[in-house]
């Protein structure tokens, strides 16, 4: 998948497989932000997903928030169902 951050234009490849469980890719996105992005801003990622397990662990095309305080990844717009 892709991790797309807006505001910098920046394209972060994320590499996961078709057997990660959500926990694994969520875990695999975080190390690559935490390796990545250095400040103390919360940052808008666009989440490009490519593969079924991906779209079907988090939706396509879906946008998060980075908070590098807290170190946590979480939907920006949850789905309501």
């Amino acid at each position: 998948m892709i991790l797309e951050i807006p505001h910098t234009k920046d394209l972060l490849e994320c590499q996961t497989t078709y057997l990660d469980s959500k926990e694994e890719m969520l875990h695999k996105a975080t190390n690559l932000l935490k390796s990545k992005l250095s400040g103390n801003r919360i940052v808008e990622i666009f989440l490009k997903t490519e593969s079924y397990n991906e779209v079907h662990c988090f939706g396509k095309g879906e946008m998060y928030l980075w908070n590098p305080i807290s170190q946590s990844f979480t939907q920006k717009y949850p789905s309501l169902f």
